[in-house]
């Protein structure tokens, strides 16, 4: 299997777009793996609507929350069987060709162990509100470090990592809330190779008031 598509699920609200998103891609060679966080809400009642068999559902008995939510990540990364990595929140969405795309951009820039795509910020309707600035083709970890400082704008499910090469480095790095282990995360995997970035759009990050990284009110962490 080519690609692994990680959801740690919490919330319930747009998950259905999300696994949607996912099964309309034009490449059908992937898994998705959905793993429930013990989550309060009804998470089970979405999954069970479908029928097909490269969706996986597994549910913590105890909850990582959302001071963990590293731990929740690499609980994901553990069950994936592709060559690839994708991790989406249980809100965000693939654009149809993303797959298809990463597959063309690896024939041109083959064996890396990590490889981006360009972003979409999306509201609560699902419309574009914003874009991810343009990219070189190809460029250093440091680079990628000197850009991110001058405020690069990126997220989780914008990069595909190699899942051994992932694993190798001891999965998705820790820090509380979550906040900086994509960066850190991607900056590790690229620290040999470097990472090659498509200027395609094929991921959607949806800004909206129950993403941690949107709330002002932290209260809720508790």
């Amino acid at each position: 299997m080519k690609y692994s598509i990680l959801i740690p699920a919490y919330k319930e609200t747009f998950l259905k777009e999300c696994i949607d998103s996912i099964l309309n891609q034009t490449y059908s060679d992937f898994e998705i793996i959905i793993v429930n966080d013990n989550s309060p809400y009804k998470l089970d009642d979405i999954i069970h609507t479908y029928n097909d068999s490269r969706i996986r559902y597994y549910k913590n008995d105890k909850g990582f929350g959302a001071i963990n939510l590293a731990g929740n990540y690499n609980k994901c990364l553990e069950y994936a069987k592709g060559d690839y990595t994708i991790i989406l929140g249980d809100d965000d969405k693939l654009i149809s060709d993303c797959l298809e795309n990463y597959n063309k951009w690896m024939i041109k820039y083959p064996d890396l162990d990590l490889y981006h795509t360009r972003l979409q910020f999306i509201d609560e309707k699902s419309e574009v509100f914003d874009v991810q600035e343009p990219r070189p083709e190809y460029e250093s970890v440091y680079s990628m470090i000197l850009f991110f400082w001058r405020h690069r704008r990126q997220r989780f499910g914008d990069w595909l990592f190699k899942t051994s090469t992932l694993r190798d480095n001891g999965g998705f790095f820790f820090l509380k809330l979550g906040w900086g282990t994509d960066d850190l995360s991607a900056f590790i995997a690229a620290r040999e190779k470097g990472v090659a970035n498509t200027s395609t759009f094929g991921f959607q990050y949806r800004e909206n008031q129950q993403t941690i990284t949107s709330n002002s009110n932290y209260a809720f962490i508790k």
